[in-house]
This record gives C-alpha cells, sequence and structure tokens, in this order.
C-alpha cells in the first residue's frame, strides 16, 4: 500500500527532523541544508502480514565548496515511524549537454564513483565509449548504442536498504522510482524555453549493490554469483535503467580470483607477499613477467627456460598468460615470445575473464594512460615501449598503422603524421574557408580590427597594432590563412615552418615579418582550432557535421577526430593549460 498523490505536494523539513540519522557510509547529511531544497515526503506500507510502514524523504543538497550548476544532487532518508533510518540514497543529475565540451576533467573533478565512471564508460566529451558498443565481450547484451551519448545522466552512486527486515519488500523498488520521476521533473523545468527536451539517461553504479548483499565468509565466486544475482533482479525490476555494469565484464571478479584462497583478515603486506610467493611457486614465468622490471633480464630469463618443460600458455585463475604481462610495456620479452613459443598465434587471441586480448590489455592501459594526460592537458603520444609492443601484437585490423599512427593513438590508419585525422582536417579545411570568406570583408576598412576583434583574441598587442595601422599587414594576415588552408589541403600539418615556407606572397611575409613567424601562425592556428572546436560534432554545436553532411560520413572514423587541443599543440600551437576548478 503507498500513501500520497504521485504529485506530492513539497514539505519543509526542519534539520532538526534528522538529527539522529546518519547517511550513507556512516557520514552526516547536511541537513542544515534541507529547509528550503524542495524535500518531498512520501508514505510507504509493505506488502504482507506484518506489514511496515515507512516515511521517505528525497531532497536535493549541495556539500560542495563550490558551485558547480551543470550538477544537482539528489538525496534519499527513510526513515520507521519511531524515527529509526532504514534506507538511504544518492544520486546525481549531470546535464552533460552544458560541459560535453570539458566532460572527463570536471566528472574527474568530483572525484570518487563519478571520477571511475568518466574515465571506465565515457569518452571525454561524455559519449559512450566506442567499445561498450563493439567489442565482443565489453558491449554486454548490445544495449549500448549511440542513443546514450546524448541528454543528461542521472547517476543512482549509492543506495542502501539497512534493515535486513524491509529488503525484497518493494521499499528499494519505490524509493528509485521516486527519485527516476524526481529527476524527470527536474530534466524538464531545466530544459530552457523553446528547446525539446532530450532524453534523461538513469545509470546505477554496480558498487551500491555491495551494502544490500551479504558477502561474508564467501569466496570470490561465491561474491561474484551473489552480485549476478541482485544485478539480475534489478534490471528485471527496473527497466528504465541502464545499468552500468551490463556492459562491464566482471573485472573484480577476475581481479580477486587470485586472492580466493588468501585470508581476508591478513594485512596487506602480508597478502602481498603469500600471493608472491604462490605465484613463483605455481606460475614462475608469470611471476617472472610480473616481478622481474627489466625487460632484458625478463628475456635473458625467458630464454634460459627449457621450452619444452616450460608451460607457456598456462593462465592464472583471471586468465592472464605470460604474453598478457609481458604485453604491459616489455617489448623484447614479448617479441622472444612471439618468435619462439609454439601456439603463439592462438595465444594473442586469448582472452583474460575480463575479456580482454594481450593487446587489449595493453590498449586499455594506454588509453587510461591517455585519459589521465588529457584531463591536464598534458598527452603528447605513446613512448617508444609502448609503439613497440603495440606493433608487434598487431592483428589483421591493425597492421596497417604506422609507428606514428600507434604513438599518437590513431585508428584509421589515414591520420597525417599519426594524429591529424581525415575528419578534423577536413573540418578545418572547411572553416579555414568560412573565416577567409568572413574576414575578408571590408579588409581595407581601419575599422577591420574593430569589426572582428573576437576573432584575433590570440595575437598580442604589437601584432593588433600592426594590422591596425596596415594595410598590407591585415591582407597578409587573410593570405596566411589561406596558406593553410592550402597546406592541409596537400596533405601537409599546417606547422610554422611548412606555412612560412611555401609562400612568395609578399603581404604574407610582411605579416609574419613585423608580427613574427611563430607568433603569426599561432595566432591564425589556434583561431583556426578554436573555431573548429566550437562547431565539432562532441567538442562543440554539432555545426561542421550538418554543414558537411554526406562529405563528412564517407570519411573514416578515428579516435583522433576531435582530440583538438591535443592536434593543435602537436603541431606547435599550445592554448591555455588546462587547470583550476571546472566550474
Amino acid at each position: 500500500m503507498e500513501h500520497e498523490d504521485e504529485n506530492c505536494a513539497e514539505v519543509n523539513i526542519s534539520s532538526d527532523s534528522f538529527s539522529d540519522h546518519s547517511g550513507l557510509d556512516g557520514e552526516e547529511w547536511p541537513y542544515d541544508a534541507l529547509r528550503n531544497n524542495e524535500v518531498e515526503e512520501h508514505e510507504y506500507t509493505t506488502p504482507g502480514d506484518n506489514a511496515n510502514t515507512v516515511d521517505i524523504y528525497l531532497f536535493f543538497f549541495d556539500d560542495r565548496i563550490v558551485e558547480c550548476p551543470w550538477i544537482q544532487d539528489f538525496g534519499v532518508i527513510c526513515t520507521s515511524r519511531d524515527g529509526v533510518t532504514v534506507a538511504t540514497a544518492k544520486a546525481h543529475y549531470i546535464d552533460r549537454e552544458r560541459i560535453h565540451h570539458d566532460f572527463r576533467r570536471r566528472m574527474v573533478w568530483l572525484g570518487g564513483d563519478m571520477s571511475d565512471l568518466a574515465l571506465d564508460v565515457f569518452d571525454q566529451y561524455g559519449t559512450i565509449k566506442s567499445k561498450f558498443k563493439e567489442h565482443p565481450v565489453h558491449k554486454g547484451s548490445g544495449v549500448w548504442g549511440d542513443e546514450l551519448d546524448h541528454g543528461p545522466l542521472f547517476v543512482i552512486e549509492q543506495f542502501h536498504v539497512v534493515a535486513p527486515e524491509l529488503r525484497r519488500k518493494g521499499l528499494g523498488q519505490r524509493i528509485v522510482s521516486l527519485l527516476l520521476s524526481k529527476a524527470e521533473r527536474y530534466s524538464l523545468r531545466a530544459t530552457r524555453p523553446g528547446v525539446q527536451p532530450l532524453t534523461l539517461h538513469a545509470l546505477v553504479l554496480p558498487g551500491w549493490l555491495k551494502a544490500d548483499v551479504h558477502l561474508a565468509s564467501k569466496s570470490p565466486r561465491e561474491e561474484h554469483k551473489l552480485k549476478t544475482q541482485a544485478k539480475d533482479a534489478l534490471s528485471t525490476r527496473l527497466t528504465p535503467f541502464a545499468l552500468a555494469s551490463d556492459f562491464q565484464p566482471p573485472i573484480d571478479f577476475a581481479h580477486h580470483l587470485e586472492d580466493e584462497d588468501l585470508d581476508g583478515a591478513v594485512s596487506w603486506e602480508i597478502a602481498r607477499d603469500r600471493r608472491s610467493e604462490r605465484l613463483r611457486k605455481h606460475f614462475p614465468l608469470h611471476h617472472a613477467a610480473s616481478t622481474i622490471h627489466s625487460d632484458d633480464e625478463c628475456r635473458a630469463l625467458f630464454e634460459n627456460c627449457t621450452l619444452e618443460e616450460a608451460d607457456w600458455t598456462k593462465s592464472l585463475k583471471s586468465g592472464q598468460t605470460p604474453l598478457h604481462i609481458t604485453a604491459l610495456l616489455k617489448p623484447r620479452t614479448l617479441e622472444w615470445l612471439l618468435e619462439n613459443i609454439d601456439g603463439a598465434d592462438s595465444l594473442k587471441a586469448y582472452r583474460t575473464v575480463d575479456g580482454y586480448t594481450p593487446r587489449e590489455v595493453l590498449e586499455e592501459y594506454l588509453e587510461l594512460e591517455r585519459s589521465m594526460a588529457e584531463v591536464s592537458g598534458g598527452f603528447k603520444g605513446h613512448h617508444n615501449l609502448a609503439v613497440a609492443s603495440l606493433s608487434l601484437l598487431a592483428d589483421p585490423a591493425t597492421s596497417m598503422l604506422s609507428n606514428a599512427c600507434l604513438r599518437y593513438g590513431c585508428t584509421c590508419g589515414k591520420c597525417l603524421e599519426g594524429f591529424l585525422s581525415p575528419r578534423m582536417s577536413m573540418s578545418l579545411i572547411w572553416h579555414a574557408e568560412n573565416l577567409f570568406k568572413m574576414l575578408n570583408n571590408k579588409v581595407e576598412d581601419d575599422a577591420w580590427i574593430r569589426d572582428n576583434y573576437q576573432l584575433l583574441v590570440h595575437l598580442n598587442s604589437n601584432g593588433k597594432r600592426n594590422l591596425a595601422n596596415s594595410e598590407p599587414c591585415r591582407q597578409g594576415f587573410l593570405n596566411t590563412l589561406h596558406v593553410v588552408m592550402q597546406c592541409l589541403k596537400a596533405k601537409k600539418i599546417p606547422t610554422s615552418e611548412n606555412i612560412a615556407g611555401n609562400t612568395l606572397e609578399p603581404h604574407t611575409h610582411a605579416y609574419l615579418r613585423l608580427v613574427g613567424t611563430q607568433h603569426g601562425c599561432h595566432a591564425i592556428l589556434r583561431l583556426l582550432f578554436d573555431y573548429a572546436k566550437e562547431r565539432d560534432e562532441k567538442a562543440g554545436n554539432g555545426a561542421t557535421k550538418r554543414g558537411l553532411k554526406e562529405s563528412w560520413s564517407t570519411l573514416p572514423t578515428c579516435r583522433n577526430d576531435h582530440e583538438f587541443e591535443f592536434a593543435a599543440t602537436t603541431c606547435g600551437y599550445p592554448g591555455k593549460a588546462s587547470g583550476g576548478f571546472p566550474f
């Protein structure tokens, strides 16, 4: 039995009402902030002979020291009639469209599960990683498609029915239903007038299940089974939800399989030593690959093994073979294994419990490394060990990739010098033509610099002064932009050297001489990269894709298609470093 209308009236509740209630993980909820935060009160009575009636309070809260208008926190406290907390929940509404240009950095700034979600599930612009749509294992049931790339996110981060007697009585379903309803109303309210509301996508982080599943004294296999059953039960009850674990293989399960015989009460130092000793005794090849830091020493040890006696195909409980371990940046050892052991080709295709081949293990590691570097604006390409290992593990789909492509993360095999993709190159050419037409208007007029001031933000005061005082210098600015366009059409990287070395036009020479070659090129290329980024499909408003239409769709897609900051920096035109709080 349920009490209250679906459009429950909002009530004000004083902080004293909750003074005895703790939030999740023993943390105190910020009750002082509840008075005017649109608290809704609902009542729920469990079915059956021993019915229990509980009060459910839903509210907004914000315990961050910095205001973030793109996120709204939702809280739930459920109490029995004698005032005891019996359930709690915490969720977050993320206005993804508002921050898609800087999605990953902002989410990582939040920390915790939200940071993990941004790094594990989404790319830096807030769209689902391609592996969850295409990978034979990681796509899961195949429910994750392009439709999940747009619209606000509603993430249930924590959920706990504290009282065991209230579990499996419909209380959890009722709380989540109320949260969804409140989130949908909030989403409609947050949509600007005249704008078609986007679909709200609700996600449940798998970690919240742990509090509601009794895992004490369970082995990793039993724990994995219980978590899977709980997840399956939830997914059948909550069809509007996309479970964040649906596309994610049992990574925790695979990791803990290696430790299932260890006493959970021992310290991590003792567990580490026991794990190492067990590995050394039963899996000497894996132990050597894991513990010998020198690639040359590891290779020498393997070379001294008796090939007939060593079991190179033996795998750990997690499914890791020596090939999976050496794939992580031991290219000389990896090379020896691939050349000398029988069945090396089949081992290259062998998947761990997590669903990864040796090459995919390395790619996942490098992708995470790149993601973290992109948050700070510092990705400059993968190092030599990574390039060598990727090359050794090439398959038919990746064998066409050059070392430059491997270094800079190109997945299409057609990026100029490994980083400037065909789609980005076409975007830059198209926008260079548009900017040229725009800036060519009334270039002879002294008011030109005032009319175009917003497009000249990368010029220093000396450069602006020269343009303001000289029509030939203004014409040289335009002509340099035209040289950039021609450079890209000729499939050359628009470095300052290529630009200065491909023009004989006197106005261009005058502009570069007065302003300085490096600065003059930097001002134009930063303008072009910024202009194209603001109109990109993911990083901006999508105008490029809409404008280029068929010619855009026929080009191959690439990991580097939307990495404008990375491409600009690699060309020699870095922008301002990311930093501070991403408000």
